[in-house]
């Protein structure tokens, strides 16, 4: 098995109130992506294991010449809203995270900032952790990669459902 540390983005953003406000809309925190960026390095560079920087800003806390591979992972826009709506989350809030994955976001972030070479992406939809953690290990001990394999528009226009989305 890899010997990582792990940096949740989330817990450190919080645990440091590495914050600039509250957006009552979203009914969220907005992260202060400068002060976590460097905060990140700190932590990245201070460890001496390698870290996995873990978490939906992880792409844009961490500088490009501390990663070495990023994995996005995937999950229906469906399912997501499912998810967020069973652990509380406003519909704003459900809105822009299905419409961010419906649209790739985070992965054309990560492409943009780090390059094809150092991104690869996972569905996660319907599969278990064990059998996530098995793609990604995959990918960081055998180069396992794949990238574009995930359309959700052509999915939920073909199931019917793309509309609900982008009403």
């Amino acid at each position: 098995m890899l010997s990582l540390d792990v940096l949740h983005v989330n817990d450190l953003v919080l645990g440091e109130r590495l914050v600039s406000e509250y957006d009552e809309v979203r009914e969220t925190y907005v992260t202060d992506l400068e002060r976590t960026s460097r905060r990140v390095a700190e932590i990245v560079t201070g460890s001496p294991r390698r870290v996995l920087v873990e978490g939906h800003l992880a792409h844009l806390v961490t500088a490009r010449e501390l990663v070495e591979t990023t994995l996005v992972l995937r999950c229906n826009p469906v399912v997501l809203s499912q998810r967020l709506s069973k652990q509380g989350f406003g519909r704003a809030k459900i809105r822009e995270n299905a419409l961010a994955e419906l649209l790739d976001v985070c992965l054309i972030e990560a492409v943009e900032r780090y390059g094809p070479d150092k991104v690869t992406e996972i569905d996660t939809t319907g599969k278990t952790i064990d059998g996530v953690l098995k793609e990604a290990l995959g990918v960081l001990t055998e180069g396992k990669r794949q990238l574009y394999v995930v359309d959700w528009v052509t999915q939920l226009e073909a199931e019917g459902v793309l509309d609900e989305f982008l009403a």
